[in-house]
């Protein structure tokens, strides 16, 4: 289990930033960068297509993921960094999911998705974005 960094960015800044982290940090980027065009069932706009979904490289022994925002998400500048926990099954997932959210605002109820068993993103009642993933290895 782990805890890691989430970076957003706006108008397809994500790449780049990416690349940047990378090379200032020497960090080792997972070679599978997932984008808005391979995500099955979505329909994307053109100018979208190659956003990022989801890029993530170790720095040291920390993992950094970013994506970016699509133009449909409501982007708050202050709000581009969220903690991410991979979580050691469904139940632990739904667990941490049933305490940190209470009182916070669910933006993505815990899910299956194409990339996750299960995935839920949300602010606790402090104020704290958190995205909970759970992805059989």
């Amino acid at each position: 289990m782990a805890f890691e960094i989430y970076l957003n960015f706006k108008n397809g800044e994500a790449q780049e930033a990416f690349e940047t982290y990378e090379k200032l940090f020497a960090g080792k980027r997972n070679p599978n960068i997932m984008r808005y065009k391979n995500v099955p069932g979505m329909k994307v706009k053109p100018e979208e297509a190659n956003y990022v979904l989801h890029a993530e490289m170790t720095l040291e022994n920390m993992t950094i993921n970013v994506s970016d925002v699509d133009q449909s998400t409501r982007y708050v500048k202050g709000t581009q960094v969220s903690i991410m926990y991979t979580c050691a099954s469904v139940t632990d997932l739904e667990h941490k999911f049933e305490i940190l959210s209470k009182g916070g605002q669910v933006n993505v109820k815990p899910e299956k998705t194409f990339f996750a068993e299960s995935y839920t993103e949300f602010e606790d009642r402090f104020g704290i974005p958190w995205q909970l993933i759970y992805i059989l290895r």
